[in-house]
């Protein structure tokens, strides 16, 4: 999974800094271009794109302010940094306030200044990320947004591109938490049905009778409790897009009833005999193999070939760790806006052990985690402490040092806790369906919840 290295332009007429500051940063991977005439700059500026562009102040021919300017207009994504003399502070301040990103001052230590410019290049890189997608998808909303620059993630938004005016079925395949939905409604948004509704429906969310209500509507007196006329999402759903999220968890019966539809873009309600003329897109999602389901005989063929007429696999989190920083730095200004907290990075530590992380729920798993931190820390920066210990991760049993009836005791604590956590972010809130993964009924399941103090809120999209 290769990405192809950010670049970054050295301006600095002091070879020996320059050389310092290209050596710092190819040798953690980046691609650096050193030179130390502002003309030379000017000209390279606007023949080539960068992720970053660090320029001295003082420079023969053209000056370091100048030539940063020019990138803010040529090159809104690129990041901008000045290298300035420590009496020239209140310069550098004064370019900070008209768009220049940051600036260091000579001397300098190559460290601080690695880490200032990595988290530089993945502001920039988010920020292009996220007003690309809000192009393509023509959503509002920012935390639509399906963000990642790995070749995997790039692939998918490939495929969203090619299917999205294609107006044919879409299975949206891979493990709960990657992401489905997000792919769904990028593929409607951008697609020749985005005026129209979307509307989603989780199948493995309610009971076999109510679920073909649902779908199919039904009429007065269809069964007990049916006292008015209702119509269904798949009739909401008109000249739009209807996304079946776990398809697979459909009855046999009401997956005859789908096939209809599809065939004959007709649907009948519960309770009639009166066909009714469907013109509505369907998008399904599963985290199984749907072929494998097929094969097991738990899925009709006809249905599946219906269906499957494209065919989008999400990969797990795991599988494009590159992703992890971009996503961590959207969740913390997501929820740093959303509890009003001044929490603005993670520090090394925590990142890397994010990056180090199991994320058997994926996104949803990484976003409830970064969450949680916002709301804890008492810092600007998330410490490792902030990050929950979770027990699908490496980390070691911090209790291990304890007598054994107390460590045993503590590591049931937590394993229950974090258990609980999982579930309900797997199942996004969902009470009933988190009890029933883990076999035990929903008042004990409750009990354990209240034992804990968690709350279903923080689960819920």
């Amino acid at each position: 999974m290769e990405i192809a290295p950010a670049k970054i332009l050295i301006i600095e007429d002091e070879a020996s800094v320059g050389r310092v500051l290209k050596a710092g940063f190819a040798s953690i991977g980046y691609d650096v271009t050193q030179i130390g005439d502002g003309q030379e700059g000017m000209d390279l500026i606007n023949r080539e794109v960068y992720d970053l562009v660090i320029s001295d102040y003082m420079l023969p021919n053209v000056p370091g302010d100048e030539i940063l300017r020019q990138v803010n207009q040529v090159s809104p994504y690129t990041a901008t940094m000045l290298i300035t003399a420590h009496g020239k502070i209140d310069h550098a301040v004064e370019l900070l306030q008209q768009g220049i990103d940051d600036y260091i001052t000579k001397p300098f230590n190559l460290k601080d200044v690695i880490v200032r410019v990595n988290r530089l290049i993945d502001r920039q890189q988010l920020r292009h990320q996220v007003d690309l997608l809000q192009k393509q998808v023509r959503d509002k909303n920012l935390s639509d947004s399906i963000i990642g620059r790995s070749l995997a993630i790039q692939n998918v938004l490939k495929q969203i591109a090619t299917v999205a005016n294609a107006d044919v079925p879409v299975v949206i395949e891979g493990e709960s938490g990657v992401g489905k939905e997000l792919v769904a409604r990028a593929i409607h948004y951008s697609g020749n049905r985005a005026g129209n509704p979307f509307i989603a429906i989780n199948c493995g969310a309610l009971p076999e009778s109510l679920l073909e209500s649902e779908l199919f509507g039904h009429m007065r007196g269809a069964f007990t409790g049916a006292d008015r006329h209702s119509v269904g999402i798949i009739e909401e759903a008109s000249h739009g897009t209807l996304f079946l999220d776990e398809v697979t968890e459909m009855s046999q019966a009401t997956q005859v009833k789908l096939l209809r539809a599809l065939q004959e873009n007709e649907i009948r309600r519960v309770g009639s005999s009166r066909p009714i003329k469907v013109d509505v897109r369907f998008i399904a999602a599963t985290n199984k193999n749907l072929r494998e389901e097929v094969e097991k005989k738990q899925f009709r063929e006809d249905l599946y070939y219906r269906l499957n007429v494209m065919n989008i696999y999400v990969p797990p989190l795991r599988d494009r760790r590159e992703d992890i920083p971009l996503l961590s730095c959207h969740f913390i200004e997501k929820y740093a806006q959303k509890f009003n907290k001044g929490v603005v990075e993670f520090s090394a530590e925590a990142m890397q052990k994010l990056m180090a992380g199991e994320w058997v729920g994926n996104i949803r798993e990484l976003e409830n985690v970064i969450q949680r931190a916002v709301l804890i820390t008492r810092t600007s920066v998330i410490s490792p402490e902030d990050i929950g210990i979770s027990i699908f991760s490496n980390d070691p049993d911090a209790s291990a040092t304890l007598p054994f009836k107390e460590a045993k005791q503590q590591a049931v604590s937590q394993f229950e806790r974090s258990y609980i956590s999982h579930l309900l972010t797997l199942c996004k809130g969902n009470m009933t369906a988190a009890a029933r993964k883990a076999g035990i009924d929903k008042k004990n399941f409750w009990q354990k919840m209240k034992k804990y103090n968690i709350s279903l809120d923080q689960y819920k999209s």
